[in-house]
């Protein structure tokens, strides 16, 4: 059934957002997003972007799942609709704003390399293509996350991190 979920995302993905299905050795691996299903919600052409695309998706890992250490080929805005997002940078970094009071969003804060970081409903992160990082859900109930990438339109999307450690 997981691997069933996984294939229906990938060819959901292939219609709206080929940079994040370009080959890769690891996604020819068993279930490397750890049952985690991503739903392409809309996204511009490279044609219209200049070799990028824009690409929003929604991304739901069940309860304990975790995606190994990746970065991304251009810059990513993740914001956590429910649940517990757990991250870890291992390179470089990003800008947290924690859900606000009445509609105006907390402070800012940038966590250091290697800081294991908890986001809930409401916060956001925001980073670049310099940095590398780790996804846990370390909750009982899904972590739905709502991402925005402004991606190359030439590179896998998900580029995983061999040889780095992952979150422990």
């Amino acid at each position: 059934m997981r691997a069933r979920r996984w294939i229906i995302a990938l060819s959901l993905l292939a219609l709206t957002a080929p940079p994040l299905l370009a080959a890769h050795p690891v996604l020819a691996q068993d279930d490397p997003l750890d049952g985690t299903v991503v739903e392409a919600l809309g996204g511009i052409s490279p044609m219209m972007a200049e070799g990028r695309q824009l690409v929003l998706l929604r991304l739901t890992l069940p309860p304990g799942a975790s995606i190994q250490a990746h970065s991304h080929p251009g810059a990513v805005v993740i914001t956590v609709e429910s649940g517990t997002f757990a991250t870890r940078f291992i390179h470089g970094s990003g800008t947290i704003t924690r859900a606000g009071i009445d509609g105006a969003p907390g402070a800012a804060e940038t966590p250091e390399t290697g800081e294991a970081i908890e986001l809930h409903a409401g916060d956001t992160l925001a980073y670049d293509q310099d940095a590398g990082h780790t996804m846990d859900n370390p909750g009982a109930e899904p972590l739905v996350l709502l991402a925005s990438a402004l991606l190359a339109s030439d590179e896998p999307g998900f580029m995983f991190q061999e040889g780095e450690a992952d979150a422990e």
